[in-house]
C-alpha cells in the first residue's frame, strides 16, 4: 500500500502543472453572502482532476476504471509514468483494460520509438483475449515510418496475421507502400503487392499508383507499363495519377513516342493530365529536336484550357530559337518579362529552385542567342 501511496503521489506531481493554468473561480452571490476573492474556492482544473486525486482513489470502491485509466493516458505524460499507471490498474481487483487503453498507451509509445513496449503490449492484449483490429495495426506501421524503419513496417502484414489473427485488407498494404515509398525502400515494393495478390486480396487504384511510382524509381518503366493493362482485370481504372507517372517515366526515359499514347489515352478516358504533365511531354519533344510537335501541344494546351507556366514557354523558346524558328523570337518578345513574375508568383518555396532552373535557364538561353 505504501508503494501505490507514493506511485500517486509522484503521479499527482506530474500533473500538477495542468492545475497552474490561472482559471476563475466559480463563486456566487447572494444576499447574505460576500463576494469570495478566490483565494480558498476550487478551480476548474482541481475540479476536473479530482477522480484522479489519492484521496478520492482511496475513497472510491473501484479505485479507476478503464474509461477514467484512458482519459488520464490520454493527457502529456511520458511513457514511464504512463506505464505505471498502467500496471497500477491492472492490478486492481476485478479490473481489466479495454481495448481504447491498449490503443492510447501503445499511440503513445510509438509516438516517442519506445517499440520494445509496443510489443510487450501486444503479447498481454493477446493473453488477456482482447479481440485486435486492423486500425491499431496501421497506426503502428505508421509509427515505425516516422520512426525510420521503412522495412519493420512490412513485418508487421506476415505478424498480424499468423501472431495475433487478425487479416490484413488493402488497406494495410496500401499503408505499407506509401511507407516503402517515403522511406525510399522502392524495391520492396513489388514484392508487397504479389503478396497481396497471392493472399488473393484486391489491390485498389492507390496500390497500383504506389507500386508503379515504385517501379519507376528503379528504372523498371516496362514493368510499371505492363501494370496499366493488368488494372482492368481487378476492376480498377486507371487515374490522372496513374497516367501522370508513367508518363513523367518514359519522358524522363526518352520514350516520347509512348508518352504521347498515354496522353493520347489520358484525354480518352477523361482523365485530366495538369501542367506538369504537359510539360514532361514538351521537354521530351524538344529534346529530340520535334519543336514543332512540341508547339502544336500548347496550342493543344491552350485549346482545352490549360495554362501553361514558365517551363512551358521557356522550354519551347529554347527550342524554337535551336531551330531557327521566328515563332521563337515572336514568344520570347511577348512573354518577356510575364515569365519571371509567373515563376516567382505562381510556385512556393520548394518548387521554386526546379522553375528557375529549368525555365528560367531555357529563357537566359533565348536571351544569349536573340543579343
Amino acid at each position: 500500500m505504501l508503494k501505490r501511496s507514493n506511485f500517486w503521489i509522484r503521479t499527482w506531481e506530474k500533473l500538477q502543472w495542468l492545475r497552474r493554468t490561472p482559471t476563475f473561480p466559480f463563486s456566487t452571490c447572494g444576499k447574505n453572502e460576500s463576494f469570495s476573492d478566490g483565494t480558498e474556492s476550487e478551480t476548474e482544473w482541481e475540479r476536473l482532476l479530482k477522480p484522479f486525486d489519492l484521496i478520492e482513489l482511496r475513497k472510491s470502491l473501484n479505485k479507476i476504471s478503464p474509461f477514467q485509466l484512458n482519459k488520464l493516458l490520454e493527457l502529456p505524460l511520458d511513457v514511464s509514468t504512463s506505464m505505471e499507471l498502467f500496471q497500477w490498474a491492472g492490478a486492481q481487483k476485478g479490473y481489466c483494460h479495454s481495448f481504447d487503453v491498449y490503443y492510447t498507451l501503445i499511440d503513445k509509445a510509438g509516438a516517442a520509438g519506445e517499440f520494445k513496449i509496443i510489443d510487450r503490449l501486444l503479447m498481454q492484449m493477446k493473453e488477456e483475449g482482447i479481440v485486435f483490429t486492423e486500425s491499431l495495426f496501421i497506426m503502428i506501421m505508421r509509427h515505425y515510418g516516422r520512426g525510420g524503419l521503412p522495412g519493420q513496417a512490412t513485418r508487421w502484414l506476415l505478424d498480424m496475421r499468423t501472431t495475433f489473427s487478425c487479416e490484413p485488407t488493402f488497406k494495410s498494404y496500401n499503408v505499407v507502400l506509401d511507407i516503402l515509398l517515403a522511406g525510399n525502400c522502392p524495391k520492396v515494393a513489388p514484392n508487397v503487392v504479389y503478396e497481396m495478390l497471392s493472399k488473393g486480396i484486391s489491390p485498389t487504384v492507390f496500390t497500383f499508383a504506389r507500386v508503379m511510382k515504385a517501379l519507376c524509381k528503379v528504372k523498371e518503366v516496362d514493368s510499371a507499363c505492363s501494370l496499366l493493362r493488368d488494372m482492368t482485370k481487378y476492376g480498377c481504372v486507371p487515374n490522372s495519377i496513374v497516367y501522370q507517372t508513367l508518363i513523367h517515366a518514359l519522358s524522363e526515359t526518352n520514350r516520347v513516342n509512348e508518352a504521347l499514347k498515354l496522353l493520347e489515352e489520358m484525354f480518352l478516358m477523361s482523365c485530366l493530365p495538369d501542367v506538369n504533365t504537359f510539360n514532361d511531354v514538351i521537354i521530351g519533344l524538344c529534346g529530340s529536336d520535334r519543336v514543332h510537335e512540341a508547339a502544336k501541344l500548347v496550342d493543344r494546351m491552350l485549346i482545352r484550357g490549360f495554362a501553361p507556366d514558365a517551363i512551358t514557354y521557356g522550354v519551347l523558346m529554347q527550342g524554337l530559337c535551336k531551330t531557327g524558328d521566328l515563332r521563337g523570337i515572336e514568344l520570347y518578345q511577348s512573354c518577356k518579362g510575364c515569365i519571371y513574375y509567373h515563376v516567382v508568383q505562381h510556385s512556393d518555396s520548394t518548387n521554386r529552385r526546379n522553375l528557375f532552373d529549368r525555365g528560367s535557364g531555357s529563357i537566359h538561353y533565348v536571351r544569349k542567342n536573340l543579343g
